[in-house]
């Protein structure tokens, strides 16, 4: 056995079911069941019974519980103080973010968190959606950060931090300007500017409009958020946009209305290679995300 899979058993005990104790500890819920059948293997015998629907620990259970945490806690806090006062190199953790997910999320918490950690150096890159799957998948980013809908995130590990709509940047003289918020079927005819296939909300637009019965009037679909938003305003087109609350200065001519959407419901996650073991950094920083993140 060794001190990751000791983590896994300890959350497993505390929260008492594999989906609450994977979400804890980002990692599938599968992936976690592989870790914990593993440790039986190698135990001789079975830590975990479901009673009730919950799981209660077997007497093996019980008395690694015993055994383990002192010593889990123990290491966490060695590593820490080693980690905080490591003099020779900072300890790297990589980024990938998704075109608009840095507005969405703000870089609030991770200034905090540089704050709070100067000794962990934060490497953040932007792209689109699909690249930033890549670069997890592959292991060039520890995990990415991506505004999307369950159903497009099968293949990762996904935790939503944040419960968010989609919003959408319309000329003031345009007709649906005086809406309170817009619905699918508003966009039909509308001239739009989006980010192309290879971003969440482009796709998520093109199915919803593909099942109410239309195709979206792409005007130009391109992979710069400077370049959309001047195109918009040059041909007063509707393009995606930041929450109203995230903008640095107000929008001339343009207003913000959120997008409703009644099949999937949208919001920011965290992304991850299914069964990766994350090193302490990445550990502290992603339980600093999800503490700190707001809805919107």
């Amino acid at each position: 056995m060794d001190i990751q899979e000791l983590r896994y058993f300890i959350a497993t005990y505390q929260y008492g079911s594999y989906a609450r104790a994977a979400a804890e500890i980002f990692l599938s819920r599968q992936a976690l069941r592989q870790k914990l059948q593993k440790l039986e293997e190698e135990l001789g015998g079975p830590l975990f019974v479901t009673r009730q629907k919950r799981l209660e620990p077997t007497d093996l259970g019980e008395r690694l519980y015993r055994e383990a945490r002192p010593f889990v806690s123990q290491f966490d806090a060695m590593e820490l103080n080693i980690l905080s006062h490591s003099q020779q190199q900072k300890n790297k953790v990589s980024i990938a973010m998704g075109l608009g997910a840095a507005t969405f999320l703000s870089l609030d918490p991770l200034l905090s968190f540089q704050k709070e950690y100067p000794q962990i150096e934060l490497v953040l890159s932007e792209n689109s959606d699909a690249v930033v799957v890549f670069d997890v998948l592959s292991g060039k980013a520890d995990f990415g950060i991506v505004g999307a809908y369950d159903a497009l995130l099968t293949e990762l590990n996904a935790i939503r931090i944040q419960n968010t709509r989609l919003y959408v940047q319309i000329h003031r003289e345009n007709p649906l300007s005086g809406r309170s918020q817009l619905e699918i079927a508003d966009l039909k005819g509308q001239p739009f500017i989006s980010f192309g296939a290879q971003n969440h909300a482009h796709r998520f637009l093109l199915q919803e409009c593909r099942t109410q019965g239309f195709e979206p009037d792409f005007l130009f679909c391109i992979q710069d958020n400077r370049a959309t938003q001047s195109l918009a305003r040059k041909h007063r087109a509707i393009t995606w946009s930041c929450p109203p609350q995230r903008l640095e200065t107000p929008l001339r001519n343009f207003c913000i209305l959120p997008l409703r959407c009644q099949n999937q419901s949208w919001g920011t996650y965290i992304i991850s290679q299914p069964g990766k073991e994350h090193s302490l950094s990445v550990h502290l920083l992603i339980r600093h995300l999800c503490a700190e993140a707001d809805d919107l």
